[in-house]
């Protein structure tokens, strides 16, 4: 993506003016109005990004109306908007996108950072206090009181001694986890299985992959289109990282063998025990209509499971601020008592 794309996309024409978009095109898809006819009417709009998307859905070399969208849209959403026309569910893949709440509720960003905020901000600002404290005491022992036996004193000691050793064991920890995150490699497994390491990264991906599959086969219906078909679209959109193509490799192959899909799935370690069993027992036969209801089921048991267990997550999170917040507000109060006693005598 180059400089103009990235301000088109982020600045110009922005998730909102994105959604706007699909907006009006699910609208009018909904009523059963034709896409041609639905482009050529937005071809003459006031808007000059609406009017470029209109032209490239109507271009005769496009073979379908999404094909050339990367540089308004994130290449995922693109690539959806293709696999949406094709297996006919442009209007619920939209509405989708317009109505899911799964991705602030499914985000450690939103449900773990965000609540505790304020929290880690007075926290943050206390620990760097005191570790000034403990730079900065013969300065302060000097024009004003020696604050070497007080608490906040030996927390900044203790922070800024071992600063260098936390930033490194930081910096190697980030690293590993960045590096295991995207790649088939066995120590991956083992941190999952042992640490619970990747467990909600994991089960988003999957939350997401069996929402656009019970979308899309919606669509195809009772068509002649095979597991196989769907798994090569699927592939092309979200294997984007080493590991993702990995299990989807996985999959084909056990598809070719003959295997049924819920084993490619086992095989491929995509689902959990709770929701392989739940797509099995909802699928038998494996056919379209089976395989759009089992997929939508284990989305929302992932969903359910996954949100749970982030609020688990965010309330050890809080009380870890709380708890860290308490000693703080026990060697400020020291300080702040101590050290004016010290200084008035």
């Amino acid at each position: 993506m180059n400089l103009k794309q990235a301000i088109i996309k982020h600045v110009l024409f922005d998730s909102d003016k994105q959604l706007m978009f699909l907006t009006i095109l699910s609208a009018q898809a909904k009523v059963g109005r034709p896409l041609q006819d639905i482009f050529k009417s937005l071809s003459t709009s006031s808007n000059k990004y609406f009017r470029a998307l209109a032209a490239l859905s109507l271009n005769p070399n496009s073979p379908y109306f999404a094909s050339h969208y990367g540089a308004y849209f994130n290449e995922k959403t693109a690539k959806l908007l293709v696999l949406s026309q094709k297996f006919n569910a442009v209007p619920d893949f939209i509405d989708h996108t317009l109505n899911s709440t799964d991705r602030k509720s499914l985000s450690g960003f939103w449900t773990v950072f965000v609540p505790g905020i304020q929290e880690l901000v007075l926290m943050l600002f206390l620990l760097l206090g005191f570790a000034g404290i403990y730079v900065y005491n013969p300065l302060i022992a000097e024009s004003f009181v020696d604050l070497s036996d007080t608490f906040a004193y030996a927390i900044g000691g203790l922070l800024v001694t071992y600063f260098p050793l936390f930033s490194l064991l930081a910096a190697a920890g980030a690293g590993v986890y960045q590096y295991t995150k995207t790649r088939p490699v066995p120590v991956r497994e083992k941190l999952k299985k042992t640490l619970g390491v990747f467990k909600h990264y994991d089960a988003r991906f999957a939350i997401e992959l069996f929402r656009i599959m019970s979308i899309m086969t919606q669509g195809i219906g009772g068509k002649d289109v095979s597991i196989k078909t769907i798994v090569s679209e699927l592939s092309s959109v979200y294997g984007h990282t080493k590991y993702r193509n990995h299990q989807f490799s996985v999959i084909r192959r056990e598809l070719a063998k003959g295997a049924k899909f819920s084993s490619a799935l086992d095989a491929a370690g995509i689902l959990d025990k709770d929701s392989l069993d739940l797509f099995r027992g909802l699928a038998p036969y494996e056919n379209i209509p089976e395989i759009t209801k089992a997929s939508r089921a284990v989305a929302d048991l992932l969903a359910s499971k996954t949100k749970a267990e982030m609020k688990f997550v965010s309330k050890n999170y809080i009380f870890g601020l709380y708890l860290i917040l308490a000693i703080s507000f026990i060697a400020f109060i020291e300080l702040t008592l101590g050290g004016g006693l010290n200084a008035i005598q």
